[in-house]
């Protein structure tokens, strides 16, 4: 298991946010927490946020509507992931909404993000091509499944040194080879 959580930042594009313990990552999460607006979910319009514990036991219910913008900056993300020890990329690029394309209008090389995700359906060269900062980083290729029934068969795979969390980040980074297939690039 990898802690993590997808950000919507203020322009209301999603970063993946990946953290090497659970610590970290709830840390983190109670940074976000501080930086959403305290809206209150209406779970008949969008359904319940469940606290959970180790064995799927439901501890409680989360009051604030966790899928709202947070004040967060999209250019600003990289380094806030890096202070709290995890990587970021940023999530479906190529869906129409909630992208940093579809958000931004564009994907920059300065803005830092070691690696980004591609759905499926993604045509990878014409992402390259629109955009070149592209071809210089990883691209993750991710269904982007918000139910379990649409997660597909894993089709795609990284290979990396060692099955661990460092190995994945190093890989994500840059500073470690990975072999990839089936995926994205």
């Amino acid at each position: 298991m990898i802690p993590g959580m997808e950000l919507c930042t203020a322009e209301e594009a999603h970063i993946v946010c990946l953290f090497p313990a659970l610590e970290q990552a709830i840390s983190f999460s109670g940074y976000v927490k501080r930086h959403i607006p305290p809206i209150k979910n209406r779970p008949e319009i969008f359904g319940e946020q469940r606290l959970m514990d180790a064995e799927d036991g439901i501890l409680g219910l989360e009051e604030i509507l966790l899928t709202t913008a947070s004040d967060i900056r999209a250019d600003r993300v990289v380094q806030l992931v890096r202070e709290y020890e995890g990587i970021c990329f940023p999530a479906h690029l190529d869906r129409p909404s909630y992208s940093v394309i579809s958000s931004l209008g564009t994907f920059e090389a300065e803005w830092g993000f070691p690696a980004a995700e591609l759905t499926r359906r993604a045509d990878v060269e014409d992402y390259i091509t629109k955009y070149p900062a592209l071809s210089e980083i990883p691209l993750l290729c991710d269904s982007d499944a918000h139910y379990l029934e649409n997660i597909p068969e894993a089709a795609a795979w990284l290979e990396l040194e060692e099955c661990t969390i460092p190995a994945l980040f190093a890989a994500l980074d840059g500073t470690r080879p990975c072999s990839c297939a089936g995926g994205c690039g």
